[in-house]
């Protein structure tokens, strides 16, 4: 609720162009929307950075980060508490995602998935292909088993068809059209000669029967009859083909006597009724005579044609039995377009098979060359990836045991999964067990380490010269691995631009303030009750060495808060003393010993012989530790508790008590970088992290 998270979103924000912890949350809003304050608009978002003298401005813009500045903004790696346990207790695929940013290689990788969709694409290709090619294979196989299986062999059958000259085919195909043609022709025309010789037979006879009833008719008749009745028929003729009015006079065509046409018609029709008879027997004759006379000709057209086909077949063979012939050419026409059609459909199976063959060859070839590039370049990313998650895993390893010094624990590897993609695996060493998954065998507070250990490493690694923010990460370790933590930290911080923590354990800021770590390499910020309305609020904390300075020197003196103070850092500076020597202490479940109890831990020889070595000089720390227990119930009297004795202390010996413990603090301090002498690393004294301040004796003396 003091808004820590939020600076640290905010410095992904204008670094990064992230959304801080909201980007690895589900929420039920975007969290471009989620990012912008309660009742504040997305236009009002805005972060400015101050680094290295260069400004940046970091907006939404809409649900993307828009960053104003200098190319070479910082980057910060921003580790939290959630981005532990990714790493140390998440499937390999999730580990993997964790650290992609670290040990990915984005274009090579993109380069991989050219390539599988590419090697995708031509194997579909061959897949496609190769089913054409063999459903021709099929179907041409299909042709020569319904052709009897003839030859060697469905190949050299199907070439052989093929080798046909089409022109050929077609030619021959079209002389039995011809041939075929013909012979109906010739069918008909026969049909046709037959019928009209039936015709002709038949007018021949119905014309000697009407001439012979004739000729029986006009024997018994003058022959000036059948002269008038042909007279008559003309007269009639001409009548009715006279232009001249009904009642207009003309001259008998016979006679010469004037008179009109319609009495001459009707003289004339007189006449011919008389001689109808006669005049019927005359008409059926005339009639047979003309039908004979057609049924002549059309038998001699019949005729004509006939023998012009005849001629035309005997150039093929003949005019034999035509139903033969007939049988025989539909047979040979029916074959032949078969044969045309077959040869069509091998020659197009053939060409199917053929077309496909050699893009098969040249796709499959093509596949293969892809296999082998995208063999070769992943090989190459793997063992890149493998040597960086071997130098990251010494790193690992290295770091781990300066926290964990000589608890079984460490030998942490990390490698990536054979034969998957994007999948990360680690183990490390339980006891006397090699090869073991740190999630099932290390306690919380181990894998808490483990995984500070793995970002520092990555960082360290990957991103030299970043921003590296701890988020609250450590909640769960001890004082004594919280000093090493610590110490690890500024033993790490050279290889970065910046290292910030936030943490709600006090312990890790009391570290601080009571010199315990470098304190000055730090600065201490403590954030206060957070609000909508005023947002973030924050102070500087003072060390609490100034802090005592800065009482001391307050007037009117408040002896209660300066000898209570004062007390604080003496138990502070003697509990860090008699930790580095183990001095005897009565047992307490709690271990708050009081300062007396501190300062009487230190026996004789230890006092004598516990001295601070800085810039060549010597400060012994016997008259303090003395004096320290001859007026420690100044804090008692003063200081803690409530008494009637406490007035009766004069205030310079209050302030000769706080400068006692300021004294006995500078001794220890370095001016330096802050922090008390303890650590050895030449194996003869401690010193403190510059190693300007040193601390004798190693040991207490025996």
């Amino acid at each position: 609720g003091t808004g820590k998270s939020t600076i640290c979103d905010a410095i992904d924000f204008v670094c990064n162009g992230r959304f801080g912890s909201l980007q690895d949350k589900s929420t039920s809003v975007r969290t471009s929307d989620a990012v912008v304050a309660i009742g504040s608009a997305p236009q009002e978002v805005e972060v400015q950075l101050a680094y290295a003298g260069l400004r940046w401005l970091a907006k939404l813009k809409g649900t993307k980060v828009d960053v104003k500045g200098p190319d070479d903004r910082p980057s910060a790696h921003i580790l939290r508490r959630s981005d532990i346990t990714r790493v140390v207790e998440a499937a390999p695929k999730e580990k993997y995602e964790a650290l992609k940013l670290f040990i990915a290689v984005p274009r090579i990788e993109k380069a991989e998935k050219s390539l599988r969709d590419a090697i995708a694409a031509t194997k579909k290709e061959v897949d496609a292909r190769g089913l054409a090619k063999e459903r021709a294979d099929e179907a041409l196989g299909a042709l020569w088993r319904a052709a009897g299986s003839p030859g060697a062999g469905v190949d050299a059958w199907a070439h052989e068809i093929v080798s046909q000259d089409p022109r050929e085919l077609e030619e021959r195909l079209k002389t039995f059209s011809a041939q075929l043609s013909t012979l109906n022709a010739l069918g008909a025309a026969r049909d046709q000669t037959t019928a009209a010789r039936a015709r002709h037979e038949q007018a021949s006879a119905v014309h000697a029967a009407v001439t012979q009833r004739a000729q029986t008719a006009s024997a018994g008749a003058p022959a000036r009859q059948q002269a008038l009745i042909s007279l008559l028929r003309e007269t009639k003729a001409f009548l009715g083909n006279a232009d001249a009015p009904e009642s207009q006079s003309v001259d008998c065509p016979v006679c010469g006597t004037p008179s009109t046409a319609a009495h001459l018609r009707e003289h004339v029709n007189a006449q011919l009724h008389a001689l109808a008879a006669q005049a019927a027997l005359q008409t059926e004759l005339e009639q047979a005579t003309r039908q004979r006379d057609s049924a002549h000709s059309a038998l001699l057209n019949a005729e004509e044609s006939l023998l012009a086909l005849e001629s035309r077949m005997q150039d093929v063979g003949g005019t034999g039995d035509l139903d033969a012939r007939r049988s025989a050419l539909q047979a040979a026409l029916h074959n032949g377009r078969r044969a045309v059609a077959e040869c069509g459909a091998i020659q197009q199976h053939l060409q199917a098979a053929g077309d496909k063959e050699a893009p098969i060859i040249q796709a499959f070839e093509t596949q293969l060359r892809l296999e082998r590039m995208l063999d070769a370049v992943e090989a190459r990313r793997k063992a890149y990836v493998d040597g960086v998650l071997r130098d990251i895993s010494a790193t690992v390893d290295a770091l781990y045991a300066r926290i964990h010094p000589k608890e079984d624990l460490g030998d942490v590897k990390f490698y990536l999964k054979p034969n998957t993609i994007g999948s990360l695996e680690f183990d490390g060493r339980f006891q006397t067990e090699r090869s073991v998954s740190p999630a099932s065998y290390y306690s919380e507070a181990h894998l808490d380490t483990l995984g500070l250990c793995v970002y520092l490493a990555l960082a360290k690694h990957t991103r030299q010269g970043s921003v590296v923010v701890l988020d609250d990460v450590l909640t769960s370790i001890d004082d004594a691995h919280l000093g090493r933590v610590i110490q690890l930290l500024h033993d790490e911080a050279p290889s970065f631009n910046q290292v910030i923590v936030t943490t709600h354990f006090r312990a890790w800021r009391d570290k601080y303030r009571f010199s315990h770590a470098p304190s000055q390499q730090v600065q201490l910020i403590q954030l206060h009750r957070w609000s909508l309305e005023r947002g973030i609020r924050h102070s500087r904390d003072q060390l609490w060495v100034d802090d005592l300075r800065a009482e001391l020197e307050r007037e009117p003196l408040d002896r209660q808060s300066l000898a209570s103070k004062a007390g604080i850092l003496m138990e502070s500076t003697l509990d860090h003393l008699a930790q580095l020597y183990r001095c005897r202490l009565p047992r307490k479940p709690e271990g708050d010993y009081t300062l007396v109890e501190l300062a009487r831990s230190f026996d004789g020889k230890l006092k004598r012989a516990l001295t601070v070595q800085r810039d060549g000089m010597a400060f012994p720390l016997e008259t303090a530790l003395n004096r320290i227990d001859a007026t420690a119930w100044i804090r008692n009297q003063v200081g803690a508790h409530f008494n009637t004795q406490a007035a009766m202390v004069p205030d310079d010996e209050v302030r000769a008590f706080a400068q006692l413990a300021l004294d006995l603090a500078s001794a220890l301090v370095c001016p330096q970088c802050g922090q008390m002498p303890a650590r050895s690393r030449n194996g003869s004294d401690f010193e403190c992290q510059c190693g300007r301040t040193h601390l004798q004796p190693l040991l207490a003396p025996g």
